[in-house]
């Protein structure tokens, strides 16, 4: 399983943002730049990705997403926004081989998907907090 947690709340409270606001737009983009650059071969993988703001979830999702590129089809949609607030967002993937994908398993991803997401964080939150303050 892959996971990791964001937790905007002091961020936005020293900034004097909303942070439920920013919290949902970072998880939302982090969510979905990690889907996106997720390897497809049958679209398991991709598709398994699943936010919550309730924590790590037990089960793959048995979505599938095949679309190599693109928007995110609407079977991939597991993302659940609304459950997201101040106390932080779980991005998780219980797909039995995403950790072997996210070290470089594939030649299609191979510096990873949540470790490069995770190097454009700061990017991520100045998106989100453009014209907030």
């Amino acid at each position: 399983m892959a996971v990791f947690s964001i937790d905007l709340a002091n961020f936005a409270e020293k900034a004097k943002l909303n942070a439920t606001t920013v919290m949902k737009k970072v998880a939302l983009d982090c969510y979905i730049r990690v889907a996106m650059r997720t390897p497809v071969d049958t679209g398991r993988a991709r598709g398994g990705w699943q936010m919550s703001g309730s924590g790590i979830g037990s089960g793959d999702s048995g979505a599938l997403d095949p679309t190599p590129t693109g928007t995110p089809n609407p079977g991939f949609a597991g993302a659940d926004v609304s459950s997201i607030g101040e106390e932080g967002a779980f991005i998780f993937n219980n797909v039995v081989y995403i950790i072997p994908l996210e070290y470089g398993h594939s030649k299609q991803a191979p510096a990873g998907m949540v470790r490069v997401t995770v190097a454009e964080f700061n990017e991520m939150i100045a998106a989100a907090t453009a014209g907030m303050g």
